[in-house]
Protein backbone atom coordinates (compact mmCIF):
# COMPACT_ATOMS: atom_id res chain seq x y z
CA UNK A 1 0.00 0.00 0.00
CA UNK A 2 3.09 2.56 1.15
CA UNK A 3 4.83 1.61 -2.19
CA UNK A 4 1.51 2.15 -4.44
CA UNK A 5 1.19 6.15 -2.80
CA UNK A 6 4.78 6.48 -3.18
CA UNK A 7 5.16 5.57 -6.77
CA UNK A 8 1.91 7.91 -7.42
CA UNK A 9 3.57 10.56 -5.63
CA UNK A 10 6.56 9.83 -8.18
CA UNK A 11 4.36 9.87 -11.31
CA UNK A 12 3.26 13.41 -10.43
CA UNK A 13 6.57 14.42 -10.43
CA UNK A 14 7.86 15.46 -13.87
CA UNK A 15 11.37 15.20 -13.77
CA UNK A 16 13.04 13.03 -11.25
CA UNK A 17 14.86 14.73 -8.23
CA UNK A 18 18.59 15.03 -9.38
CA UNK A 19 21.15 14.15 -7.20
CA UNK A 20 24.57 16.37 -7.61
CA UNK A 21 28.07 15.71 -6.40
CA UNK A 22 29.42 18.60 -4.30
CA UNK A 23 33.18 18.71 -3.36
CA UNK A 24 33.08 19.87 0.51
CA UNK A 25 36.40 22.10 1.28
CA UNK A 26 36.31 22.27 5.00
CA UNK A 27 36.00 18.41 5.19
CA UNK A 28 37.44 16.61 1.78
CA UNK A 29 34.54 14.65 1.32
CA UNK A 30 32.20 14.10 -1.57
CA UNK A 31 28.34 14.85 -0.15
CA UNK A 32 25.44 14.06 -1.73
CA UNK A 33 22.98 17.17 -2.20
CA UNK A 34 19.66 17.49 -4.21
CA UNK A 35 19.23 19.47 -6.91
CA UNK A 36 17.20 22.97 -5.51
CA UNK A 37 14.52 23.40 -8.66
CA UNK A 38 13.24 20.17 -8.27
CA UNK A 39 12.57 20.83 -4.38
CA UNK A 40 10.95 24.02 -5.96
CA UNK A 41 8.91 21.88 -8.46
CA UNK A 42 7.85 19.17 -6.18
CA UNK A 43 6.78 21.99 -3.54
CA UNK A 44 5.11 24.02 -5.80
CA UNK A 45 2.89 21.23 -6.98
CA UNK A 46 2.03 20.01 -3.75
CA UNK A 47 1.23 23.40 -1.69
CA UNK A 48 -0.54 24.81 -4.64
CA UNK A 49 -3.78 24.03 -3.23
CA UNK A 50 -2.67 25.07 0.30
CA UNK A 51 -1.44 28.25 -0.55
CA UNK A 52 -4.60 29.20 -2.27
CA UNK A 53 -7.27 27.76 0.50
CA UNK A 54 -4.65 30.40 2.63
CA UNK A 55 -5.35 32.77 0.39
CA UNK A 56 -9.00 32.44 0.26
CA UNK A 57 -9.49 32.36 4.11
CA UNK A 58 -7.45 35.86 4.45
CA UNK A 59 -4.40 33.72 6.50
CA UNK A 60 -0.92 33.53 6.18
CA UNK A 61 0.48 30.19 4.77
CA UNK A 62 2.67 28.47 7.50
CA UNK A 63 5.56 27.45 5.20
CA UNK A 64 8.29 29.48 7.04
CA UNK A 65 11.87 28.96 5.38
CA UNK A 66 15.40 29.60 7.58
CA UNK A 67 17.83 31.52 5.57
CA UNK A 68 20.79 28.82 5.34
CA UNK A 69 20.93 26.73 2.12
CA UNK A 70 21.19 23.34 3.35
CA UNK A 71 18.58 24.32 6.21
CA UNK A 72 15.77 25.37 3.78
CA UNK A 73 16.32 22.13 1.85
CA UNK A 74 15.90 20.22 5.16
CA UNK A 75 13.10 22.64 5.74
CA UNK A 76 11.32 21.51 2.85
CA UNK A 77 12.14 18.31 3.33
CA UNK A 78 10.19 18.29 6.69
CA UNK A 79 6.93 19.98 4.67
CA UNK A 80 7.33 17.68 2.14
CA UNK A 81 7.05 14.77 4.10
CA UNK A 82 4.69 16.50 6.61
CA UNK A 83 1.33 16.66 4.03
CA UNK A 84 2.65 13.21 2.45
CA UNK A 85 2.42 11.05 5.93
CA UNK A 86 -1.04 13.20 6.62
CA UNK A 87 -2.47 12.44 3.26
CA UNK A 88 -1.62 8.91 3.21
CA UNK A 89 -2.78 8.59 7.10
CA UNK A 90 -5.86 10.55 5.74
CA UNK A 91 -8.29 7.64 4.83
CA UNK A 92 -11.76 9.35 3.72
CA UNK A 93 -10.79 13.09 5.17
CA UNK A 94 -8.73 12.77 1.80
CA UNK A 95 -11.49 13.78 -0.73
CA UNK A 96 -11.55 16.88 1.61
CA UNK A 97 -8.97 19.12 0.77
CA UNK A 98 -10.07 21.84 3.00
CA UNK A 99 -9.79 19.14 6.06
CA UNK A 100 -6.36 18.51 4.77
CA UNK A 101 -5.08 22.09 4.75
CA UNK A 102 -6.80 22.63 7.98
CA UNK A 103 -4.54 19.27 9.63
CA UNK A 104 -1.49 20.49 7.54
CA UNK A 105 -1.48 24.13 8.86
CA UNK A 106 -1.89 23.77 12.13
CA UNK A 107 0.73 20.46 12.26
CA UNK A 108 3.26 22.98 10.50
CA UNK A 109 2.55 26.04 12.67
CA UNK A 110 3.61 23.46 16.04
CA UNK A 111 6.65 22.29 14.06
CA UNK A 112 7.34 25.80 13.22
CA UNK A 113 7.08 26.54 17.19
CA UNK A 114 8.90 23.70 18.43
CA UNK A 115 11.94 24.67 16.16
CA UNK A 116 11.84 27.96 16.72
CA UNK A 117 12.10 26.87 20.30
CA UNK A 118 14.38 24.04 19.83
CA UNK A 119 17.06 26.79 18.04
CA UNK A 120 16.92 29.45 21.02
CA UNK A 121 17.18 26.61 23.65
Amino acid sequence: MCSRKLYQVSLRVPKPLKVMEALDPSRSSLLLRLDDRAFDEVMKKLFKNYKKRCKFLGRKHSLRLPQGQQEVQQRKLLYMGLYLLIWGEASNVRFMPECLCYIFHNVSVQINLRMVHFVCA
